[in-house]
């Protein structure tokens, strides 16, 4: 095998911390196990370097699991308030005093979710280290030292996930499949998405044409997904380095629309299944089970399907000769042909935030050029297609999704 080591650019001050010991460990963070982690990765001491960067992982998870949930509870918090104490203020002011409030909301849980204020002091390069995944490079290289091969594999597949260009880390996993112990189907990516496996076993069943599981599956994807994006886009209201000072209300604007540009990299980043990037995962859901649907007889929900999947692809053609063929079918009604609620108002989010972005865009660029330009346009609030007219299609069977394999 060849030599495997990582680089570290810093200089590591060994502080003689008793690892394991009792007393104390309550005010360590994920910061701390990081650092204790790289140091017995330094010494060669590899059982603490195992347990010091799962105990990274399982802090950091904590970490992020308050954070989410503060941020979850205030947002609805605050919405509550501005819809009861909107009365006789203005604009500008109520929008403010809404921050404000949930400011205030956010302080407080923090305060009762963490055991320790130092929690409310994370260096923004520790955050960026524990979200690309560097625990997982330390943990594979010390599960090899081990001869933990399998655990090793599970650490370096999760962290190739999230860095699929890395040959070294390629090269890493073929190795450890490979070594004595491991099985290649038991390899799994320890940062699951909360939706991969009932997209999966979907798949799976859409190949075997179980219909009934392949609903089953993937009406449980839809739910989880807007759950995962949720979190995503939470996650994208933090912190933004300007590099200089702005007055308050450009402060203001390009916070924003540093947290617009993230969320709407939100979809990206949920396409990517255990190393397998499904483009349009979440319409692609819908295309699944238009066909599951219509396979087990129910084609009034396979109407629907076809309706949400046609609002991201309006232009597509085999799904459009599929809604003809349901439109000619008897007893077919025309309630049938509406997008379920959760798609259109994700569909219109969406398109409206991709609008704003591009006018922010634009507006900035033309101003770049031309210092005396004035935007004063309105953005509108996108529109669903008008419905077309039925053309009956003889002998026509609904055109299924294409079929995803998922392969180590």
């Amino acid at each position: 095998m060849a030599n495997y080591q990582i680089l570290v650019a810093v200089c590591v001050c060994l502080c003689g911390a008793k690892l394991g010991a009792e007393g104390g460990r309550s005010e360590w963070t994920f910061v701390d196990y990081f650092k204790f982690g790289k140091e017995a990765y330094l010494a060669n001491d590899w059982k603490n370097c195992d347990e010091n960067f799962n105990l990274a992982i399982e802090d950091y998870r904590y970490y992020k699991q308050v954070v989410l949930r503060c941020k979850k509870v205030c947002r609805a918090e605050s919405k509550e308030y501005a819809g009861t104490k909107s009365g006789g203020k203005e604009k500008y002011l109520e929008v403010f005093e809404t921050f404000v409030n949930e400011t205030l909301c956010l302080m407080r849980c923090k305060r009762k979710g963490f055991e320790s204020d130092k929690y409310n002091q994370i260096p923004t390069e520790m955050q960026k280290e524990m979200e690309k995944l560097e625990t997982y490079n330390y943990l594979q290289l010390c599960y090899y030292q081990m001869t933990e091969y399998a655990k090793a594999a599970d650490a370096a597949f999760t962290y190739h996930i999230l860095h699929p260009n890395s040959d070294i880390m390629l090269s890493n996993i073929h190795y450890y499949i490979n070594s004595p112990g491991v099985v290649k189907d038991n390899v799994i990516n320890l940062e699951n998405l909360k939706y991969t496996k009932y997209f999966m076993d979907a798949a799976q069943y859409y190949r075997d044409e179980s219909w009934q599981q392949v609903i089953d599956n993937m009406e449980q994807v839809i739910p989880k997904y807007l759950e995962s994006e949720e979190d995503c886009r939470f996650d994208c209201e933090k912190p933004f380095d300007m590099g200089w000072f702005p007055d308050f209300i450009t402060s203001v604007a390009n916070h924003f629309t540093f947290c617009l540009r993230c969320k709407l990299k939100c979809p990206g980043k949920l396409e990517n299944l255990d190393g397998e990037v499904i483009e349009g995962l979440f319409p692609l859901t819908y295309h699944y089970l238009q066909i599951g649907y219509f396979k087990v007889g129910d084609l009034k929900s396979a109407a629907q399907c076809v309706e949400s999947y046609l609002l991201f692809y309006p232009e597509d053609e085999d799904m459009t000769l599929n809604r003809e063929y349901y439109q000619t079918k008897e007893g077919a009604d025309p309630s049938w042909f509406q997008p379920w609620d959760e798609v259109v108002q994700y569909f219109n989010r969406l398109k409206h935030e991709k609008a704003l972005l591009s006018r922010i865009d634009e507006s900035f660029k033309e101003f770049e050029s031309n210092p005396d330009f004035v935007e004063s346009k309105a953005l509108e609030a996108p529109k669903l297609d008008e419905k077309e007219e039925v053309i009956i299609v003889e002998d026509y069977k609904p055109t299924p999704p294409p079929m995803v394999k998922f392969e180590l």
